[in-house]
């Protein structure tokens, strides 16, 4: 069976639309789009009917490109003060069966059932280990007999307030949410690797006005916090050294500026107009120089914060998001790291840029809770998609959603 999802992920800068097919256990991108956002600060929704425009325009590009209808998404949310809790649960059956898909869903709304919630909203739970019989621990239980079966969560809660405005202009803009969960846990699926799932890391992301630091632990989120600075603040820099508006300051920063000055031209020059109507020519490397400078900050504050949030020995550091796409950027990320940390690069095929890894990742992750529920889904009906696998290659109200989340 194919399966095909879409997530949906609404930053500062931009609104990510990207719809997957899953054929044979693997993952293509049917289609990847994104549009400029306005209306978003720091993850939070500053004027909804802006960011409802935005997320109808991009969901008729995609709708476009693969002659159908878009109803249904998986949705990325901020980390905004997630709170962290663990949880147990089990059940016991009248005689010995075979445990199954329903029996795990059964004994993981168990546990969750006994966070009592106020002013949070449940996100995600996350099975640390399962039991059976009160025998060792194991990772899945499915398939294996037993008369009692137990689990161990991690479970994470935001807000309510910010979490209901993010959902609701996803619902206004005809979309309905089927499942969610933190951004950053959608960049963890798409990086990580078997030797990663073992291991303690830190994943970084570069937004548009904050960076996000989480702390993973055999490939389960532990602890996570944001820090107000991100490529917003390089615009900034850029407009208050050449007294240039923001919209110039951006375009600089995307189409001629690089992360590192030991990566850019002295002699490549580009003229630009301040604000007072005067011509100026800058240099890459003037430019460039300006750029670091920020990227330096983000990245000695972020390195600074994995120490606060956890003691344990950090075995690796991944920094994604938009802002890695600059020219040199690892050079950067070397210096300040000593080479202990990596940017990752996208390379799937239908969606390249980095800015896409939280939506990609996201669908993985719901595909893997989908599974270990003996669960089976598609958001969109295959015999209405236009692309086909060998074309993908070439082509760049919560109640509800609870519902379906423990069904």
């Amino acid at each position: 069976m194919s399966n095909i999802y879409t997530a949906i992920d609404i930053g500062s800068d931009t609104v990510k639309l990207v719809t997957v097919k899953k054929h044979n256990g693997k993952f293509y991108p049917l289609a990847s789009d994104s549009i400029k956002s306005h209306g978003v600060k720091k993850g939070l929704i500053v004027n909804a009917a802006k960011v409802v425009e935005a997320i109808k325009e991009v969901k008729k590009r995609q709708e476009a490109k693969l002659n159908t209808e878009i109803n249904k998404v998986i949705a990325c949310v901020y980390e905004d003060e997630t709170k962290f809790d663990m949880a147990e649960g089990e059940i016991e059956f009248e005689e010995e069966k075979v445990i199954t898909g329903s029996d795990i869903s059964e004994v993981i709304k168990e546990a969750a059932s006994k966070k009592i919630l106020n002013k949070e909203e449940l996100v995600t739970v996350t099975p640390v280990f399962f039991r059976i019989n009160d025998l060792e621990k194991i990772k899945n239980p499915k398939g294996k007999r037993g008369t009692k079966l137990e689990v161990k969560v991690v479970l994470t809660t935001s807000p309510k307030t910010s979490l209901y405005q993010m959902l609701g202009v996803i619902d206004l803009a005809g979309l309905e949410v089927v499942d969610m969960a933190y951004k950053t846990i959608g960049d963890y699926y798409t990086v990580h690797n078997k030797d990663i799932d073992q291991e303690v890391g830190a994943i970084i992301n570069i937004g548009e006005d904050i960076t996000t630091i989480s702390i993973f632990t055999k490939g389960i989120m532990i602890n996570t916090s944001s820090i107000p600075l991100g490529g917003h603040h390089v615009n900034n820099d850029l407009a208050y050294v050449y007294k240039i508006d923001r919209t110039t300051a951006n375009r600089l920063k995307e189409e001629f500026a690089t992360a590192s000055e030991n990566y850019s031209d002295d002699m490549d020059k580009v003229e630009i107009v301040d604000n007072s109507n005067e011509k100026q020519e800058v240099s890459q490397l003037d430019i460039s120089k300006v750029v670091e400078a920020r990227i330096v900050e983000i990245l000695k504050v972020a390195k600074k914060e994995i120490k606060n949030l956890t003691k344990r020995e950090i075995r690796y550091i991944i920094i994604t998001g938009g802002m890695t796409e600059l020219s040199g950027f690892s050079y950067v990320v070397d210096d300040v790291f000593r080479h202990k940390a990596t940017v990752f690069n996208m390379t799937t095929l239908g969606a390249r840029e980095n800015k896409y890894s939280a939506a990609l990742g996201l669908i993985k992750y719901y595909d893997e809770k989908l599974a270990l529920r003996d669960q089976e889904e598609t958001l969109i009906d295959d015999n209405f998609v236009k692309t086909n696998i060998n074309e993908d290659k070439n082509a760049g109200v919560i109640n509800k959603m609870f519902g379906h989340f423990f069904d």
